[in-house]
C-alpha cells in the first residue's frame, strides 16, 4: 500500500496510517496461511486462475475507490485497505510453492532462484510504466491499470502453467 496514497490523497495523519497499516498486515499474516491452505486444497494453478481476475476486478475498483475519494471515514478507508492488501498480497502464500513445485529436486534451489528473481524485474520497473502511463491518463489511475494488467498476466500465465498439487518428485 502505497503511504503517499494514505497520506497525500486521503490526508490520513502519520498516527492512523500506521494504525491502518498495522491492521492490514495483523490481517495479511493470517490471509497468507490462508491461501496457502486453499492453495493446497484446489491447487495452485487453479487458485491462481481464480484470484487473478478478481484482482484485475475487485482489486482494481478498490483501489480506484481509495485513489479517488478523499472524503472517506477512517473506518471505510481500514476496511478498504485490509480488503486491497489481503486480495492483492495474500496470493504469495502461494507463489513461492509454486515456483518451488515447478522444479525437480536436483535443481529447485537454483530454479527457484531465478524463476524468483527475474519475475520481479519488469515489475521493478512500474514507476516508468506509470510515467508512460501518464500521458494518456491522470497519474492517479496509472496504477489502477498496472494492477489490472498484473492480474490478467498472472492469469494467462496460470492458465500456462501445470497443475502441481499431485505431481511426485
Amino acid at each position: 500500500m502505497p503511504t503517499g496514497l494514505l497520506v497525500r490523497t486521503l490526508h490520513l495523519t502519520g498516527f492512523q496510517m500506521s494504525l491502518t497499516l498495522l491492521l492490514s498486515y495483523f490481517v495479511l499474516f493470517f490471509s497468507y496461511i490462508g491461501s496457502g491452505m486453499l492453495g493446497q486444497k484446489i491447487g495452485r494453478r487453479t487458485f491462481f486462475v481464480i484470484v487473478g481476475p478478481l484482482i484485475a476486478t475487485v482489486g482494481a475498483v478498490i483501489l480506484y475507490v481509495l485513489s479517488n475519494n478523499d472524503g472517506l471515514s477512517l473506518p471505510v478507508i481500514m476496511l478498504l485497505v485490509m480488503l486491497l492488501s489481503v486480495l492483492v498480497t495474500s496470493p504469495w502464500g502461494v507463489i513461492v510453492t509454486y515456483i518451488n513445485e515447478r522444479f525437480v529436486t536436483d535443481v529447485r534451489a537454483t530454479g527457484f532462484g531465478v524463476g524468483f528473481s527475474l519475475s520481479v524485474i519488469i515489475p521493478s520497473f512500474y514507476a516508468f510504466y506509470m510515467n508512460w502511463l501518464g500521458a494518456f491518463m491522470p497519474l492517479r489511475l496509472t496504477p489502477v491499470v498496472l494492477l489490472c494488467i498484473g492480474g490478467v498476466i498472472g492469469t494467462v500465465g496460470a492458465l500456462m502453467g501445470p497443475e502441481t498439487k499431485h505431481v511426485d518428485f
